[in-house]
């Protein structure tokens, strides 16, 4: 009992951040206003080593993509892989979010 207390407090303190950033999140009215996508980038993350994987541990792909809002404040957002693909640097149009969390992009068809 002890045992799973710790790995929890660990878990908790190692990515306390995230618990936090979920919450503020979750609090967050969803809100949808005039945006551009001035950034996009990709995180690689590697995992812990499978049996019969060639290339010895496991990868995946995160993928985020920056907004800038009308006052200039700037927004991350993790995306789908399929959201990433759609939105070109210079794409200007409607986000939606909830704190920082995406909900969707409508583009503006006539401006870039």
């Amino acid at each position: 009992m002890v045992g799973i207390f710790i790995i929890i407090a660990i878990v908790v303190f190692w990515d306390g951040r995230s618990v936090v950033d979920i919450a503020q999140n979750i609090l967050s009215p969803t809100k949808s206003c005039s945006a551009k996508v001035i950034a996009k980038r990709v995180r690689i993350s590697r995992g812990w080593k499978r049996e019969n994987d060639p290339k010895g541990s496991a990868t995946w792909e995160i993928y985020y993509v920056t907004f800038q809002l009308q006052n200039e404040h700037r927004i991350e957002s993790r995306v789908a892989i399929e959201e990433y693909e759609m939105l070109p640097e210079g794409d200007v149009g409607e986000l939606t979010c909830q704190g920082n969390w995406y909900r969707g992009f409508e583009r503006d068809m006539g401006e870039r």
